[in-house]
């Protein structure tokens, strides 16, 4: 194994502490985290994704870093052309040598995997990728990696390996959050402890639970609502998120109301703190939903430099060294 500097270490000791203190919604750590993920690993596009099986089918749960959130459907129909060898990997079941390691794979590879054409299409095809498929034990957890101009070092497969297990122990909260335990009390103190609304689906369609916040939606919008419910466990909801629920004695979906703004508030609350120019607390914001310095920059009219020279600012106000200690010490606050 690569041996590790002291730099490298305290990068993967505030990444691993990031996805440890984790506070925010749903499966959001990837969301906020996979740019400091790629910091730290030392690729040029980082890059995450998930896939589950629904219904005998896989479906992309979530898709985030370096690529338009148009890819998750991109990746849904190419898995639904060659599902078991895609991109070198069983999605439904990964090979044990495959499992929580890392790997790479040379651009003389990519044109005979799936998603070629997506790969081409945004400037991938020529890259290198270097991938960890997060596992517990034979079910895919999540790809997590990305893209460079050249071939990995040992150092960065080094590194990513080292991330792994914290990956994987947040990823495995995550999903036990979405599907364990959800039934009969369980359910209800659940569903009542999320300050959004919350409907328990069943198979049917029908509404079989919500919270307070759901009940009363309900109330205010009635069939509108009921059928806009259905339809988000069908398809993507802008304001509505449904995740599948598949327990013994119980199957249907948990369809939740989207926040508002949970980063930027977040990120507010911490400009507050820290007493940031009103530049500064723009940029904190969308460095906390996950963007990076060349998509804050286009987002704010501002050159990337003058990003880099804000986030040091700002990272110096918090008192912390680097970009994933930043996200972190943004969303461990109480909401």
């Amino acid at each position: 194994m690569s041996r590790l500097s002291a730099a490298d270490r305290r990068a993967l000791r505030d990444v691993r502490a990031a996805l440890a203190s984790w506070s925010g919604p749903g499966a959001g750590a990837l969301a906020q985290l996979i740019r400091p993920i790629g910091e730290a690993i030392g690729v040029d596009r980082p890059f995450t994704y998930r896939v589950q099986v629904e219904g005998g089918r896989l479906r992309c749960a979530f898709a985030h870093g370096d690529l338009p959130a148009s890819v998750a459907g991109e990746i849904e129909r190419e898995m639904s052309r060659r599902p078991l060898n895609w991109t070198g990997y069983n999605p439904f079941c990964p090979e044990p040598h495959q499992r929580n390691r890392t790997l790479s794979v040379g651009p003389e590879r990519v044109r005979r995997l799936g998603m070629y054409p997506t790969m081409r299409r945004y400037g991938l095809d020529g890259l290198h990728q270097m991938r960890a498929l997060v596992c517990d034990g034979p079910t895919l957890l999540a790809w997590v990696g990305g893209f460079l101009d050249r071939r990995p070092t040992a150092r960065q497969h080094a590194l990513l390996d080292a991330l792994v297990p914290a990956l994987r122990r947040r990823l495995e909260l995550d999903r036990r959050v979405e599907t364990a335990d959800l039934l009969s009390a369980a359910l209800d103190h659940v569903l009542d402890q999320l300050g959004a609304a919350a409907f328990l689906v069943g198979p049917r369609g029908r509404v079989e639970h919500a919270n307070a916040a759901g009940w009363a939606r309900l109330a205010r919008e009635g069939s509108s609502l009921l059928a806009r419910i259905r339809e988000a466990t069908r398809r993507r909801d802008p304001e509505l998120d449904a995740h599948p629920l598949a327990l013994p004695g119980h199957s249907g979906h948990i369809v939740t109301e989207q926040p508002g703004d949970p980063a930027g508030e977040r990120a507010r609350r911490a400009a507050a703190r820290w007493r940031l120019t009103r530049r500064q607390t723009q940029v904190l914001e969308l460095l906390a939903q996950g963007h990076s310095n060349a998509r804050i920059a286009a987002e704010l009219r501002i050159a990337p430099g003058t990003v880099e020279l804000h986030v040091a600012a700002i990272r110096g106000r918090a008192g912390v060294a680097t970009r994933a200690a930043l996200v972190a010490a943004v969303w461990a606050q109480p909401a």
